[in-house]
């Protein structure tokens, strides 16, 4: 009987080892699963929403200075130097590819298209108004610039100012997100060092009962 309630009480301590191992070993792939989000998540934040907000603003600042430079043309006495606009369109062209290529929310999807298909009227715009300049009709051209031009021109910034909005909430859900797993990551951690505590102190008990068992009985004598 005591053999049995022996291997009996072995398995017991095995089984509740072993369950805690396992449980450790959960808990570890959770611990990676939520290191990699974390990881992803300001990754993301930098390439997908830090960078492009830098890039809005620089192509924001290009059509600032596109348009400030055509109407000083406009504006101008001298009907022989035309800006040189066209040379302009590369970066802003590359600019806008390079944002399409990052990850996009529905409402990013739809505001860059918005944009772009704008930013391609402005461009055939842009290329009547110096048209109209370079056959002698600057009043024309200038009247299409502040008219036409103005309105198609604040809706391409409204349009950037959306997409930064857009931004800036996706950046402060990824800041939540990994908020939110940061926090989980240390109770996982916190669990995982109270099952470690927890194992090292069944094998001390185990150990220390064994030795127990195992110490021969004191002799005692009588005078």
């Amino acid at each position: 009987m005591k053999i049995l309630y022996s291997l009996k009480n072995n398995f017991i301590i095995a089984l509740t080892l072993t369950a805690l191992l396992i449980s450790l070993m959960l808990f570890s792939f959770l611990e990676k699963q939520h290191l990699r989000s974390i990881d992803e998540g300001f990754s993301s934040m930098f390439a997908d929403r830090l960078v492009p907000a830098t890039d809005m603003f620089f192509i924001a600042d290009q059509l600032y200075e596109r348009r400030m430079m055509l109407q000083s043309f406009l504006l101008s006495a001298d009907k022989t130097k035309m800006p040189s606009l066209r040379e302009q369109y590369e970066p802003i062209d590359s600019l806008l590819a390079k944002y399409q290529e990052t990850y996009l929310v529905e409402d990013e999807v739809v505001c860059l298209n918005t944009l772009i298909t704008k930013w391609r009227t402005y461009q055939v715009l842009e290329a009547r108004i110096l048209a109209l300049a370079s056959q002698n009709s600057k009043d024309q051209a200038y009247l299409l610039f502040d008219t036409e031009g103005r309105e198609l021109f604040r809706s391409i910034i409204t349009d950037l100012e959306q997409l930064t909005r857009i931004q800036s909430r996706v950046g402060e859900n990824l800041m939540d997100t990994s908020k939110s797993n940061i926090a989980s990551t240390n109770s996982i951690l916190t669990i995982q060092s109270a099952i470690i505590l927890i194992v090292a102190l069944i094998v001390n008990i185990f150990l220390l009962a064994s030795r127990a068992i195992d110490q021969p009985g004191q002799k005692f004598h009588l005078n």
